[in-house]
């Protein structure tokens, strides 16, 4: 027989269970990426996109910044003439989230039609996914949801191992 406290622990146990398989399958269905990213409409999208926000963050450097870079040609060279299918991982210890977007508007126009030229990104779900209109610009922009403590071994990992791989 139970008693009350046994009944209550089983009870929460079970309340754990359903929450976690819950929030499992809110994050199943709320991965921003189709199947296929090689769709035109889905390419249309992006290269609109990621032209749009590089050509804003030109604007914003050269009216409202002064920049100084080092080794600039040795990174465009890089991302640019590297052999197909060779891999490109880059770290910037950043301090905002328009470091990305302004660090890789410094490369030429003809890198954002290059398929192989533009990033897969890692960024924070909690800060970039926090609606729908967002979810639809930031996965355009190539943003992959990142749930920050759930190591690494998490949906968006796998997929940004894929896409280097």
């Amino acid at each position: 027989m139970f008693d009350k406290r046994q009944n209550t622990k089983l009870k929460f146990k079970f309340k754990l269970g359903v929450l976690s398989l819950v929030k499992h399958m809110a994050s199943q269905r709320d991965w921003p990426f189709p199947a296929s990213v090689k769709s035109l409409r889905w390419r249309f999208c992006q290269t609109s996109l990621i032209g749009l926000t590089l050509t804003v963050s030109r604007l914003y450097l050269r009216l409202f910044q002064q920049v100084q870079s080092k080794n600039l040609g040795l990174l465009r060279n890089t991302v640019l003439n590297r052999p197909k299918g060779t891999p490109l991982v880059t770290i910037s210890n950043h301090s905002s989230c328009i470091d990305d977007p302004v660090l890789w508007s410094l490369m030429p126009l003809r890198g954002i039609f290059k398929d192989s030229a533009l990033r897969w990104i890692p960024a924070a779900r909690e800060y970039i996914y926090v609606n729908k209109l967002a979810n639809i610009l930031a996965s355009r922009v190539r943003l992959v949801p990142v749930i920050r403590g759930d190591g690494v071994y998490q949906r968006a990992m796998n997929f940004c191992i894929d896409k280097y791989v």
